[in-house]
């Protein structure tokens, strides 16, 4: 599979452009946390964060979303290799025998 460099530009600027989309959700995230720490002092935060992140449902979902989506990009790529090599093949090959 070839890609051109624009291809590429636009991979690479898509990836960041999401990385600090969701970063910045983060950051956002992290703020409202700090708020509320120094709003209610009694709630400890940091383990209500702890315990959520131990659900297993909440990993097993997301896991299953994403492992899915990359299995699907990566036949989608498979498939893309596959194609380029028989139109490759296809534009080489020429045949010895005469035509019927």
């Amino acid at each position: 599979m070839q890609i051109s460099k624009e291809q590429y530009r636009a991979l690479v600027r898509n990836v960041i452009n999401n990385m600090k989309r969701l970063e910045f959700e983060l950051a956002t995230y992290k703020m409202a946390i700090n708020a509320l720490k120094q709003a209610a002092p009694l709630i400890d935060f940091d383990e209500v964060l702890s315990e959520i992140r131990r659900l297993p449902e909440l990993r097993e979902k997301l896991e299953n979303k994403y492992d899915e989506y990359q299995k699907r990009e990566f036949e989608q790529i498979d498939r893309e290799v596959e194609n380029q090599e028989l139109l490759k093949f296809l534009q080489e090959w020429s045949s010895d025998e005469p035509v019927n």
